[in-house]
């Protein structure tokens, strides 16, 4: 885990800059809420790219996030539905006072956080998929989870503190943390997705 800390920090070095100027994007993307699955899977496009040592021009997220416009809002409408849902189901339960609520909230809460997880490891899954699909990317990211429990707790870990650190110094989140969150994500995952196919060819032989 430590040589993807220290690739992840080499990454976010080498193109500080722009991955400030995707950083500032992404930001002014979630603000005004539609561009942002498309910007998002951008970033993502990109920082697979950036993980593989290719050099990339300012307009790749723009470029990429075009390529799979369709799949960015196919996702972001599922989440939406999904999360509505979780707070339709919270907000209904939430005057109801039998004994069984509590459970049935905490397991609600379990569920949307697993469901989090999954997303997260969606998005760095879906530029590695041949044809981007949710079906596909969610179950390869489902295996992937339950495969490796460990190292994607550190994965969460390390967005916690990041975040955290970005609340004692805010202009962090606007800057940089963003795509250091991305940058990690898709370095953790990217291995995780490398090791199965060694794994699988292994198996195959």
């Amino acid at each position: 885990m430590w040589s993807l800390i220290k690739k992840t920090g080499l990454d976010v070095w080498d193109e500080m800059f722009k991955l400030m100027v995707f950083n500032i994007l992404w930001v002014v993307a979630i603000l005004t809420v539609l561009p942002w699955p498309f910007i998002t899977f951008g970033l993502f496009f990109t920082a697979k790219d950036l993980g593989e040592g290719k050099g990339i021009p300012f307009s790749a997220p723009f470029t990429y996030g075009l390529q799979v416009l369709k799949s960015a809002y196919i996702w972001a409408i599922i989440n939406l539905g999904v999360f509505l849902g979780i707070f339709l189901n919270l907000t209904f339960y939430a005057a109801v006072e039998a004994s069984w609520v509590q459970f049935f909230r905490f397991f609600v809460l379990a569920l949307a956080l697993f469901w989090v997880v999954i997303q997260l490891v969606m998005l760095a899954m879906y530029p590695r998929l041949t044809e981007p699909s949710f079906r596909l990317a969610l179950r390869n990211s489902v295996i992937i989870v339950a495969r490796h429990p460990w190292p994607i707790l550190a994965l969460l870990i390390g967005i916690v503190l990041i975040l955290v650190i970005s609340g004692f110094m805010p202009v962090l989140l606007l800057l940089l943390s963003i795509s250091v969150i991305i940058m990690w994500i898709n370095n953790v995952v990217g291995f995780l997705v490398t090791y199965e196919l060694e794994h699988e060819k292994i198996r195959k032989n």
